[in-house]
């Protein structure tokens, strides 16, 4: 639970393994300085963290809790290994059926949306995972609980996908250059997708606190099958058949995966309807009105201020639904507590 503590330890390595690898990239060292980054950052990851705790080891005890917090971690490497492979797939069959170019295409879209769903769910794994895991004996509390957290995610999420998709063709050109234009509506067709997925990712908050790791690996390997057929479905169309196929694979698994993993603590499809479905539908609704507006009224402006005025209408058709239709306020109301809360921290301090 010492968050602050991990995190002072997760972006120093990163900055100092960034730092070692531009430094070996500009003195020659070509493709090594991409190696140098994770071996150094993993390196300096493990101390620290191993000076913080001051742990160490001694001789092994074996028990009947060792037993099962080792099945327990063999239920989450075994999701982990099954996920990484699953998701791997497509580049190796698109390397391998279409060859190199439309790998890059892909690979670069893909690189963007990835960034936006590990920023706005990665930093959320642990705390969730944790703090919930406090509450395994309080059921009540832990679906309450369940329930803030992930309808926040989704209420701050769902319009930043929104947002990607439907300025996704012009911010690639912007980021990447002319030449990249061909790759601009798969960002687009991937931040769709990432309005479902980023709900998706949270499986683990929930199968983690209620203990049922085993959960997670068998639903690990069911959604490799279905990602894998979903490939296969997309693979004959090129890279954008693929994209429109996984976009269509997780909308349908998304709502299942989450009741199937909170079943053992009670959780249905009706609570996880409440607590995603405005955001959902919201999100939605707003790619549909910022893609009219561009068409009908944006075609001629600079890529920037198309982007900015894209962007803007997307949020407000968004904030249009969630809070005026479906009066979704409730994570409104948390994050002003939370800069609240942050503010009389540092006002002391200040004074």
């Amino acid at each position: 639970m010492q968050f602050r503590h991990i995190a002072t330890i997760d972006i120093s390595t990163n900055l100092i393994g960034t730092i070692v690898s531009v430094a070996m990239a500009l003195t020659g060292w070509g493709y090594w300085s991409l190696v140098a980054k994770p071996v150094v950052t993993g390196a300096l990851t493990a101390i620290f963290v191993w000076i913080s705790c001051g742990w160490v080891p001694g001789r092994p005890r074996f028990s009947s809790n060792v037993k099962e917090l080792v099945g327990f971690g063999l239920g989450v490497t075994g999701f982990t290994m099954i996920d990484y492979l699953a998701k791997s797939a497509d580049r190796l069959a698109i390397g391998y059926f279409l060859g190199a170019g439309p790998l890059g295409y892909f690979q670069n879209a893909f690189t963007i949306y990835s960034n936006l769903l590990s920023i706005l769910t990665e930093p959320l794994h642990n705390i969730a995972a944790s703090g919930l895991s406090k509450l395994r004996n309080d059921v009540d509390e832990l679906k309450r609980s369940w329930t803030t957290a992930l309808s926040s995610l989704s209420f701050f999420s769902a319009p930043a996908f929104a947002i990607l998709a439907v300025t996704g063709q012009d911010f690639v050109v912007l980021l990447l250059g002319q030449k990249w234009a061909p790759a601009g509506p798969l960002p687009c067709i991937f931040a769709v997708r990432g309005i479902a997925h980023g709900v998706e990712r949270t499986l683990g908050w929930i199968r983690l606190a209620a203990g049922r790791a085993d959960r997670w690996m068998w639903w690990g390997a069911c959604s490799a099958v279905f990602q894998l057929l979903a490939l296969a479905a997309g693979l004959p169309f090129g890279v954008t058949g693929v994209a429109v196929a996984y976009t269509i694979a997780v909308f349908a698994i998304f709502v299942p995966a989450l009741v199937y993993a909170g079943r053992p603590v009670g959780i249905g499809t009706k609570d996880v309807l409440q607590a995603v479905g405005p955001q959902t539908v919201a999100a939605l609704v707003a790619v549909a009105v910022g893609f009219a507006v561009q068409l009908e009224f944006l075609g001629e402006l600079h890529q920037f201020m198309r982007v900015f005025i894209s962007g803007m209408v997307c949020l407000a058709a968004y904030l249009a639904v969630v809070v005026g239709v479906f009066r979704v306020t409730g994570p409104l109301h948390l994050a002003f507590s939370v800069l609240r809360d942050i503010r009389a921290v540092r006002s002391p301090a200040s004074s």
